[in-house]
Order: C-alpha cells, then structure tokens, then sequence
C-alpha cells in the first residue's frame, strides 16, 4: 500500500512538470507563432470600431441639434478614457472621416490595420515632392474629401514610404512647396473650399504662392511651427482669413504674402524675429484695424499696408525709411509715431491718411519726399526739426486745414535751399522758430 502510494506521488509530481513545460513551450510558440499578435490585432480592430461607431453616433445627434460637424475631436466621442488616451494622438477626425498620421503608427501591420477599417492616412490627402518632405499639392484622395464636404485638413509631420528594398522609411516633412494649394494654379479651385489646416509641427519653410487664393480660410496657426519666413503671395486673396498667429522663429514676411485678405482685423508680430517685411505684405486688408509690429523690425517695404483703410494703429518698430506708398489710403490711421531711427521718408508715404491728427517728425530724419503727407487733412500739429534738409513738393499739400505747423527758420531766414519752393501747399498756419517760446 505504501509502495503504491509512493509510486502515484511521484508520478503525479512527473507529470505536473511535464505539464509546465508543455505548458511553457505552448505559450512561447503562441508567442512566436503569432497568436499574441493576432490578439492584439483584434483588440485594435475592435477599439477602433468603437471610434467610428461612436464617430457617426455623434454625427447623428449633432446634425439632430443643427450644430456642426466639422469640429469633432477624440474627446467628444462616447467612448473609454482609456481609448480616448490609446488614440488622441495617432486618430485626427475631420468632419465624418478619420485619418491618422503615420507618424504616429509604430509599425506596418499596425497601419494595415487601419486600412483594413477603411479609414485613409492623412498622407493619401496630399502630394510631395521625391525627397518626401515637402507637401506639393492635394492628391486625388485631397480633392475628393473636398468633393464630400471636408473642409479641414490635417498634414502629416512625416511621410513614410518604402526603399528600393523594401524597407519602411520615414521622412520628416519640413516644406510646403509652390503653389502648392494655390486654388487658381490647382485648375478645379476646390482649395478655396478649405476653412482650416493644422500645419506640421515640423515645418521650417513657406514657399511662394502657396495657398494663394485660398477663399475660405479663416484662421492660420503657424505658432507651433519652426518657419523662418513666409513666402511671397503666400496667403494672398484669403479673403476670409480673420487671424494669424505666427511662431517666434519668423524672421521675413514675403511681397503681397498677406493681400487682399480683407477680413483679417489684427496682425501682432511682437513676439517674432521679423526683421523685413516685403512690399504689398498687407495691401488691402480692408477690416486691419492693428498691427503690432516687433521691436526688431527694420526694413519696411514699399506699398505695405496700402489701402488698410480701418487701421487706427501701427508700430513702426526699427524701421530706417518709410517707403513709398507704404500707409497711403490708410483713412483711419489717427496717429503715427515715427522712430528715431528713421532717417528719410518718401514719396505718398502717408498720403490720403484723412484721419492722422498729430506729426511729429524726430530729427533722425534728414529727407522728406513728394507729397509724402498730402491730403492729410485732419492734421492740427506739424513738427518738423531742423535736422530736415531736404524737402520735395507738395509734402504737405490740402494737409492740416485749421491747423499748425512748427517749422525750424525764421520768417527773417526762410527755408533751406534744400527745401522745394513749393514744399507746402497746406492749410496750416506756420509757426516759425523765434515765434516758438
């Protein structure tokens, strides 16, 4: 009996290690065979169609409330916090769509995965160029989101594609090229449908004429980007852009980069490197009632600010020269404070600012051109310092009508020779040196 005890003890004992090995050979084989792999698969497909689920549930009762349903996130969806969490990052929702950006996708299957739940990579929306970091344009994929309604759009930080052997490679994407999203140069103008874009953080260059046109767009954020300078024509004629923020490593504005948007009210540039702003930058942008403008600036372009016809006020930073024609037809424009760092300024600069109220010019300035404040009539108080030798026609012609103008000679002395004989032409009375106290 004892025997036999004996004998079923050990035998037990065999055979539970027997069984933990089995047992540990099965789970590395299920590891390595890919049974853990096809679980997690399935865990993913599942959570994601929760999203989408939970996507078009809100969708419903959005447009039950007539509310929007261009501004969908991931923390508006029905879902757990802890898929909320898994996806913020790697999901962007755009109207009724999901996309993702690849950048985020750690692996091949992982993005298989997501094609096979029929939601489209945000890098199918868009072309690039053979390096892979620049954005060219809207792919076919871009212009049929359009076509169903999609007005915002989200670029990728990198794009990934594969070697010529096959390997996975991932470029960053640092450039968005020429006439890249120009809604003439596209041929169909489907740009001029987009009212928003979420730039790469990653971007370092703005090319020219790169979403020239683009009619709907109403807000550019470039403040999370590293761009150095803004390309010319870059956003002209987005006639319903109504902000701008731009990032701190800005350095340029390009020409016209900003024209014709009429419904931008406030430009601030203060906490930028903006050295140079090129000409036309600002021209018709009817509704720019300010614009903060860095400390730093130093170049100011000619035809700047042309026709802002609702600016009430602008700082003129470092600047050396007013250009020509740079505040010409800014009507609303009360008061100008001119730097000491100015040393001339030129032709219908001011011209036509019916508003501007009071000048005084610092004794920086040694020129001042043709007609550069003519029909400022509003004008009640003109100094100008002696330091001004030179003076071009009709500077102050139909300027100041009731008002006063303190002026560095006496009657007795008269003008410079370098000052024009017909430099006045104004309606106000003239104060002359030895009559100031």
């Amino acid at each position: 009996m004892k025997k036999e005890t004996g004998i079923t003890i050990v035998a037990l004992v065999v055979t539970i290690v027997v069984m933990l090995i089995l047992v540990g050979v099965s789970v590395t084989v299920s590891i390595n065979g890919g049974l853990f792999n096809t679980t997690k698969e399935s865990t993913y497909k599942t959570e994601v169609s929760q999203v989408k689920e939970a996507l078009e549930e809100e969708i419903v009762q959005r447009k039950a409330r007539r509310e929007s349903v261009d501004n969908i996130t991931i923390a508006d969806l029905d879902i757990p916090n802890k898929i909320k969490d898994k996806y913020k990052d790697k999901l962007i929702i755009i109207g009724k769509d999901i996309y993702y950006d690849p950048a985020n996708i750690e692996k091949d299957n992982e993005e298989t995965w997501l094609e096979d739940m029929d939601i489209i990579a945000s890098t199918k929306l868009f072309t690039y160029n053979n390096n892979g970091d620049t954005i060219t344009g809207l792919s076919e994929s871009g212009y049929a989101a359009i076509e169903n309604g999609v007005t915002k759009f989200v670029m990728p930080t990198k794009y990934v594609s594969k070697d010529a052997n096959g390997n996975r490679k991932v470029t960053t994407i640092t450039t968005i090229g020429e006439n890249a999203f120009n809604a003439k140069a596209d041929g169909k103008e489907a740009c001029a449908k987009i009212k928003s874009i979420v730039f790469p953080t990653t971007l370092k260059t703005l090319k020219t004429n790169a979403f020239d046109g683009c009619s709907g767009l109403e807000k550019i954020d470039l403040s999370n980007t590293q761009i150095g300078a803004i390309g010319n024509y870059s956003f002209r004629n987005c006639s319903n852009l109504a902000e701008v923020k731009a990032p701190d490593t800005l350095k340029s504005i390009g020409a016209a980069s900003f024209a014709n948007c009429k419904n931008l009210l406030k430009i601030d540039l203060s906490k930028t490197q903006v050295t140079y702003i090129g000409q036309y930058a600002f021209s018709y942008c009817k509704n720019l009632k300010e614009a903060i403008l860095p400390e730093n600036l130093t170049g100011l372009d000619s035809f700047a600010f042309w026709h802002c016809e609702k600016m009430e006020k602008v700082n003129l930073g470092r600047i050396t020269s007013v250009r020509p024609y740079c505040f010409q037809y800014c009507t609303n424009l009360k008061n100008i404070e001119i730097p000491d760092s100015v040393t001339y300024i030129t032709e219908r600069s001011f011209q036509c600012c019916s508003s501007l109220e009071k000048l005084i010019i610092p004794s920086s300035v040694t020129s001042i051109n043709f007609e550069a404040f003519a029909s400022c009539e509003k004008i009640q108080e003109i100094r100008i310092p002696s330091s001004v030798t030179t003076m071009s026609s009709n500077v102050f012609s139909q300027s100041a009508k009731g008002g006063k103008m303190y002026v560095p000679f006496t009657k007795e002395e008269g003008k410079p020779s370098g000052w024009s004989s017909d430099w006045n032409k104004s309606g106000a009375t003239i104060i002359y040196a030895d009559e100031t106290t």
